[in-house]
């Protein structure tokens, strides 16, 4: 049988190297990819956030029990808490999105700092989705409590 022929080692050095940053540059893809649905998901929030407010404003509020006035408030509060969150999501995303792209098309290597930003990044958008996700759960609730109040 024959054996195949050792490589020299300059070849497995370059070999090695095509091989890491072959990988480099698919995990970079993959966080981009990340990125682009993490925008999507905001953009989504800020379309419907107007929507979820015009249907607040078709209630007749003056009708509302004390407690189901709390509910309201409550709601308009986190509403406006999503309002106030986006901009500094979408910055940090947009941050870490650059770098992503920038280390990509210089085909550099994984900045450091990069696989812990997109975890802090990753659990904020977790959280983001949580909270929205919880948020319209009590508002479906509250409506549905309350749709006699609607007009």
């Amino acid at each position: 049988m024959q054996s195949e022929p050792e490589l020299s080692s300059e070849t497995q050095r370059q070999y090695a190297n095509s091989r890491m940053k072959t990988e480099q540059l698919n995990y970079l893809s993959h966080q981009h990819i990340e990125v682009r649905l993490w925008h999507e998901e905001i953009t989504f929030v800020q379309v419907e956030l107007p929507l979820l407010e015009k249907m607040f404003d078709l209630l007749d509020r003056q009708a509302l029990t004390p407690e189901a006035q709390k509910q309201f408030d409550a709601l308009k509060s986190h509403i406006a808490h999503f309002y106030r969150l986006i901009p500094r999501l979408s910055g940090d995303i947009e941050e870490y999105d650059q770098t992503v792209v920038q280390s990509w098309q210089n085909k550099q290597a994984v900045p450091a700092g990069l696989r812990r930003d997109h975890r802090y990044i990753r659990q904020e958008m977790d959280d983001f989705h949580a909270d929205y996700t919880r948020m319209k759960r009590e508002l479906r609730a509250f409506v549905a409590l309350h749709e006699s109040f609607f007009v």
